[in-house]
């Protein structure tokens, strides 16, 4: 942990992660730096208690590295975008409902993951259907969404044998779960009527086994596949993942990126599939580096339990360390992360090298807090202004960074939409 002299903004390249006591005698406190290449991070801070202004946002002025942010509201590309790209780094933002005021929404393409002619073809399309098709299947009757799966993977296939050298998206799947006598409309120019028919048998062969063939479970079969692929409707998330302007490969490079990914609040829960297809799709380019790059990518899940149980993320937390990756996850309360994780809560704690602790606002949550730092420190005067911080096997209480005021950080952020504007303390006053 570096506790000291802040650095020029020139220099910044780390997270702020707190600062110690301020005062009107000696300033805004020191700030307390995590300059490392390792370690995940999570923050459990409930609704409304300031972890943008204290957390995200400071990190995003301050890590020169490669970074994803979920942004519900648009407010961290209104606040950093500016300042990544005077860091050099390019900015993407995936904004298929327009939330933000940037010109053009970026776009990613899940099926670019996939590669027919690589030996690991069949698992990336296995990847994409479970992603679809929800990571936790139906605890009740799992056989629907276990066929429903395997279907998608039956014309995922079927699409890259047949059009090796084709791009297709996920509009396309769909289209042949509706309608999937409509292969000859992918028909190549260069095949004769020979070759097309060929080909046709072989799409119409991938069917018929018997949990595809016979009528009323077929039938079921294909409605329920339909049914998960439902989020594909909107005509802007059928733009948003088609035509990538968001390459994997850059994202695997470990390219100086910043890729926002806002979804309004409003459609969070309609919209968490395409969340988790996104962040599974990222998360898995990253896991197929073979090299470090040269910074790790930082990447904040911010409202982590709108996602639900999501394996890759499980994955990521407790696997990924060696990748050039940091996750940052921003939990409610710890509630969130035993009910969504029951077997493995404390695993993906322990995993988590930086642990932020913002104050309680339920008696519920408050033990459940006392509880897990077992008497540490004492969380009775948690006011707004402090938070625990648990590193380096070290616990203890600290002042949450607020970049709106933080003398290092307000020059380099711009107007947020969401606040009024706020004056610099006297002591934290920036020289002209």
């Amino acid at each position: 942990m570096n506790v000291g002299n802040t650095p020029t903004t020139s220099l910044l390249n780390g997270l702020l992660l707190g600062r110690t006591a301020a005062s009107a005698e000696t300033g805004p406190g020191d700030a307390i730096w995590d300059t490392g290449h390792e370690g995940h991070l999570i923050t459990v801070a409930p609704t409304g208690s300031g972890k943008g202004v204290s957390c995200i946002i400071p990190a995003l002025l301050t890590w020169q590295g490669p970074a994803v942010v979920i942004d519900p509201r648009g407010e961290n590309v209104a606040v950093t975008a500016r300042h990544r790209r005077a860091m050099g780094h390019q900015v993407l933002v995936l904004d298929p409902y327009g939330v933000t005021d940037e010109p053009q929404s970026a776009s990613l393409n899940p099926m670019d993951l996939l590669d027919p002619n690589s030996d690991d073809f069949e698992d990336d399309c296995a990847l994409i259907a479970h992603l679809l098709v929800q990571d936790k299947l139906s605890t009740i009757d799992p056989f629907w969404d276990e066929r429903a799966t395997a279907l998608i993977i039956t014309i995922i296939k079927a699409l890259y044998t047949l059009y090796p050298y084709k791009t297709f998206t996920l509009q396309d799947v769909k289209g042949l779960l509706v309608n999937p006598h409509g292969i000859p409309s992918y028909r190549d120019p260069t095949d004769d009527a020979q070759t097309f028919d060929r080909k046709f048998q072989m799409f119409a062969a991938l069917f018929s086994e018997t949990e595809f063939s016979s009528g009323r479970t077929r039938s079921s079969i294909f409605s329920s596949a339909s049914s998960h692929l439902g989020f594909l409707r909107s005509t802007a998330v059928a733009k948003a993942t088609s035509n990538s302007t968001i390459m994997l490969d850059d994202v695997r490079a470990g390219a100086m990126q910043t890729i926002y990914i806002v979804l309004p609040p409003d459609k969070l829960v309609p919209m968490a599939k395409l969340l988790r297809l996104w962040i599974g799709t990222i998360l898995a380019a990253i896991s197929r580096r073979r090299r470090l790059p040269p910074q790790p990518t930082l990447f904040i899940i911010d409202e982590a339990a709108q996602l639900g149980e999501l394996d890759s993320l499980r994955a990521g937390l407790t696997l990924m360390r060696g990748y050039g990756m940091r996750l940052w996850t921003f939990w409610q309360d710890l509630s969130q992360l035993k009910n969504l994780y029951p077997r493995d809560w404390e695993s993906i704690l322990n995993n988590c090298s930086t642990q932020q602790f913002f104050g309680a606002k339920t008696p519920y949550a408050q033990r459940a807090l006392k509880n897990y730092l077992c008497g540490t420190v004492s969380t009775d005067d948690l006011d707004t202004d402090a938070m625990v911080l648990c590193r380096e096997g070290k616990v203890s209480m600290v002042a949450r960074a607020d970049y709106r005021t933080d003398p290092m950080l307000a020059p380099l952020a711009a107007p947020n939409p969401f606040y009024e504007p706020v004056d610099l303390p006297t002591f934290a006053k920036v020289p002209t």
